[in-house]
């Protein structure tokens, strides 16, 4: 379990304690609901990078699999871009989840 799912069954268990009004209750049950949802499995998460320059407008960006290769590559525009001014490199994980697949023929 991540520490967020730890933490959110902590939250939840404390709540469930006091909960006495219908806002707290449509609360503990989301919490429940999504507590209930199984964690992805490793497949299932990539991770991007985007690089933004002082204006915050997007100069370019890129994914892969692994959390190790996205800071190689995004660090290596970073440096690039670097010579144009200040630049912010943004690193983000992601999670997939299918919702639909369809096959055409």
């Amino acid at each position: 379990m991540t520490d967020f799912r730890a933490l959110c069954a902590e939250l939840h268990a404390a709540f469930n304690t006091y909960a006495v009004d219908m806002k707290h209750h449509d609360l503990l049950e989301r919490a429940r609901a999504l507590l209930a949802e199984p964690e992805p499995e490793e497949d299932d998460i990539y991770y991007a990078w985007e690089l933004h320059d002082a204006e915050g407008d997007w100069q370019a960006g890129g994914s892969a699999n692994s959390l190790e290769d996205v800071q190689r590559e995004g660090n290596h525009y970073l440096q690039t871009y670097s010579q144009d001014g200040p630049h912010k490199l943004i690193i983000q994980r992601h999670c997939v989840t299918t919702i639909e697949e369809v096959t055409n023929g």
